[in-house]
Parts: C-alpha cells; sequence; structure tokens
C-alpha cells in the first residue's frame, strides 16, 4: 500500500498510514533498545555532547579512531552486508564524523546501504544532514517512491527526527515537489509537531491551492490551537477542497470559537463543503447545539440543512422541538432531514408530528418519515404504516415494510404476507425480511 495514491483523496487513510508507520518505527526503536548490536556492545561506543549547529572540533580518541575505521567499511568494502552493518552502527553515536561519514554514501550503489544510510541520518540528528535528506525525498516520483519501505519515505521520516532545522526544507519541498514528494513532505512535517506550526501558517497564506490542501491537512494532523484563526480564514478559501480540510481540521481541533464560521460554511456552494462542516460542528459537542438550533430557525434552506444534519448526529435532546417544527419547513430537504434527526435521535414524543407527516406531498420526505418511525419503533406507527404496504408508488410499501419488521408489531403479519405473495419483488424482499425478524419464517418457506 502507498501513500502518494493522490494526496487526500483520502485523509483518513493517508493518516492511518502515517500513524500505523510511527508505531511500526516506535516498535522498531523499542526491540533496539532491548537487544543493541552485539557489534556495537564491542565498540564500547561513549556518548558525546555537543551543539550539531557549532560542532566542536573532535578530539582524536579510540572511539574517534573506531569510527574512522567504520567510515572505511563503508567506504571500502567490496560486499554490501559489511557496508550495511557500518552504516547502521555509525547511525548509533552523535559525532559529526558519523553524519559526514554517512551523508558521503547516500548514492551507495546498494539500495539497502543507502536505506540504512538515511535511516542513521535520522537517529543522529544533524542538521548538516537536512539539504542531502532532502534531495533524497526529493527523488519520490512514482507512487511507490513513496511507498513504506522506500528510501525517499525514510528520508522523510529522518527529516521528522530532525525536527525544527528541517522545517524550512520541508517546506520548500512541500512548495516546489511533485505530488509524491508533496505528500511526504506533508507527512514530515505532521511529525515534526508544534514547532512547525508557525512557518506553515506564514506558507498558508501564499501558496498554490493544491499546497493549501496539504499545508492544511498538516494543521489538522499537528492539532495547535495556534491554528484556529488561520484555518477560520481557510474556510473563505477559493479552493473548495481547502474549505473542506479547513473544516474537518476545525472540528480535530475542537475550539468553539470556530462555531460561528462552520455554521456560515453549511451554505457552501459545494455540498462536500456543506458537509464537512456539519461533521466539524458534531465534533465540537454541545457548545454547538444552540447556534445549530438557531441556524435551523433562521438561516437560508442550505443552512438549515445541514443544522439538521449536525442535530441529528449531535443527539441532543434540546433540538427535538426545533426539528418537530422544522417537519413544516416550506423546503422538502430541510423536512426530511428534519425527520431523519427525529429518528435519529431516538425521541418517541417525535412520532405523532412524524405519523402527521407521512402525508408530507414529497415522496422524498416521506420515505425519511417512514425510516424514522422504524427506528423509533413505537407501535403508534404501525397502522398508518401497514397502510401504505398497498401503495402503487415504487418505494413507500418497500420502506414500510421494512419499518414494520423493525418495529416488531404482531398487527403487521397478516399484512406483510399479502405484501410477501404481491407483484412489486422490492416490497416481497423486504415483507420477507420483516417476517422473519417477527420470527414467522414457517410463512415465507
Amino acid at each position: 500500500m502507498f501513500w502518494a495514491v493522490i494526496f487526500m483523496s483520502n485523509s483518513y487513510t493517508l493518516e492511518n498510514l502515517h500513524r500505523h508507520e510511527r508505531a511500526l518505527r516506535a516498535r522498531r526503536l523499542m526491540l533496539r533498545t532491548e537487544k543493541p548490536n552485539p557489534r556495537l556492545v564491542a565498540l564500547h561506543f561513549k556518548t558525546f555532547s555537543f551543539e550539531f549547529d557549532e560542532p566542536a572540533e573532535p578530539q582524536p580518541s579510540a572511539d574517534q579512531q573506531q569510527i574512522e575505521t567504520l567510515t572505511h567499511i563503508l567506504n571500502h568494502a567490496p560486499d554490501a552486508a559489511p557496508r550495511l552493518q557500518a552504516a547502521f552502527d555509525l547511525g548509533q553515536v552523535k559525532h559529526p564524523l558519523a553524519t559526514d561519514a554517512l551523508m558521503a554514501v547516500l548514492n551507495d550503489p546498494d539500495e539497502k546501504v543507502r536505506f540504512q544510510a538515511v535511516r542513521s541520518l535520522g537517529e543522529l540528528g544533524d542538521p548538516r544532514a537536512v539539504e542531502p535528506l532532502v534531495q533524497v525525498m526529493r527523488a519520490a516520483a512514482r507512487p511507490e517512491d513513496a511507498g513504506i519501505h522506500s528510501i525517499p519515505t525514510q528520508a522523510a521520516f529522518a527529516l521528522a527526527d530532525i525536527g525544527e532545522a528541517a522545517v524550512s526544507a520541508l517546506i520548500g519541498a512541500l512548495r516546489e515537489g511533485g505530488e509524491q514528494v508533496q505528500v511526504l513532505a506533508a507527512t514530515a512535517l505532521a511529525d515534526v509537531g508544534d514547532v512547525a506550526v508557525e512557518p506553515l501558517i506564514a506558507a498558508l497564506q501564499t501558496a498554490n491551492p493544491l499546497v493549501r490542501q496539504k499545508i492544511v491537512w498538516v494543521l489538522w494532523s499537528i492539532g495547535d490551537p495556534r491554528a484556529v484563526d488561520p484555518l477560520k480564514e481557510a474556510l473563505h478559501d477559493s479552493d473548495s477542497k481547502t474549505r473542506r480540510y479547513a473544516a474537518w481540521a476545525l472540528g480535530q481541533i475542537g475550539d468553539p470559537v470556530a462555531i460561528p464560521e462552520l455554521i456560515a460554511a453549511l451554505d457552501d456552494a459545494h455540498e462536500k463543503v456543506r458537509w464537512d462542516s456539519a461533521v466539524a460542528l458534531e465534533k465540537l459537542g454541545e457548545a454547538a447545539v444552540n447556534p445549530l438550533i438557531a441556524a435551523l430557525q433562521t438561516g437560508n434552506a442550505r443552512t438549515r440543512i445541514g443544522a439538521a444534519n449536525a442535530l441529528a448526529w449531535l443527539m441532543d435532546k434540546r433540538a427535538i422541538d426545533p426539528l418537530m417544527t422544522a417537519l413544516n419547513d416550506p423546503n422538502a430537504h430541510v423536512r426530511g432531514r428534519a425527520a431523519f434527526a427525529l429518528g435519529w435521535i431516538r425521541e418517541r414524543r417525535a412520532v405523532e408530528p412524524l405519523v402527521a407527516a407521512l402525508n408530507d406531498p414529497d415522496d422524498e420526505v416521506r420515505l425519511q418519515v417512514i425510516a424514522a418511525l422504524g427506528w423509533l419503533r413505537d407501535e403508534r406507527a404501525v397502522d398508518p404504516l401497514v397502510g401504505l404496504i398497498q401503495t402503487e408508488s415504487d418505494w413507500l410499501p418497500y420502506a414500510a415494510a421494512a419499518a414494520l419488521g423493525e418495529i416488531g408489531d404482531v398487527r403487521a403479519i397478516a399484512p406483510l404476507v399479502i405484501a410477501f405473495n404481491g407483484p412489486n419483488f422490492r416490497v416481497r424482499e423486504a415483507a420477507r425480511e420483516a417476517l422473519r425478524k417477527l420470527g414467522y419464517n414457517a410463512w415465507i418457506g
């Protein structure tokens, strides 16, 4: 499976893969700590203390001689196996000579040696390795180049391990690279975390639409509250995907200050933006309920539809009365969404208003009402639903039979048997399933 399949066509998949790989790397690190390499133990490396930004001139020592020995193996051993081991061993010590040696073999003819050299540079964390690692990451040109086990992917992880010193170069790669490079740079920036937030916010203002989408995804992944205001602005971006991801990110961060902008986005021209804004409002929880009720009562039609959706998912009883009132909304889509919400919240007070709504002039609304009555499982809906089984509509009898199966009242058995022997195939199948739920398999063979 690859990360770079088309970035953000499924951001959830990308995030899950990212999380999975980080867990694997953490596990590898733990195993490495528990079972140190025997050759490394034999070398008795000391821990060096110095600043990479201004490295001190290392003093000659036995340890330095051992590093030079490993470097010689790395550069001159004819077989790949000892070079691979030397690349691994050099990654275990904090010494500028180790960084120099590893950077020098990023073009080694053996792929496994290059792979280990990249990984070891990440473990060393030396900022001097940023530019060489970025060049390795920039070599990603095909989807497989951004796969979990590819060298460019390991370069991205190594840059993430280096951290703050790599942020500027990663943002540069995000701005200028191809699709696969952008995926890897975005993933690395998400891994870097908080220190990348301010530079990302600055880049968001001037980036092109494809890059803005990825920056928003990174800000969402980091989840830092400093991103809230820029993300609120991104809800007005000219690019619809950027607006979608901004809505999702605001829901993920969970700051109620974004509620007014998210409610305004329920009227976005693009359906997916409206949907993701409703999902974000649901994530914001109880704080969004009263603003959503107000939007259901006073917003335009698109806003009212989105508000009804979000109120359904929130399942807050304060929304029951406003939603029952919305069953009489002048817009059929609002009425249908209100019916859905009342059924989803499972409030029995809504049964009688929903039964009355079975007479709605719009068949789509009636289908939503029937489904809601099935979810409520109230016997007061049995007779009205039985009356719909014999109608000539294509779908209403089917929905009514299914709802009667959910309610489970024995009064529905005889009408369902008749429907099971009727001419409409869909209705017959729904009646069969309903009768099975009622425990009358003998009637249907």
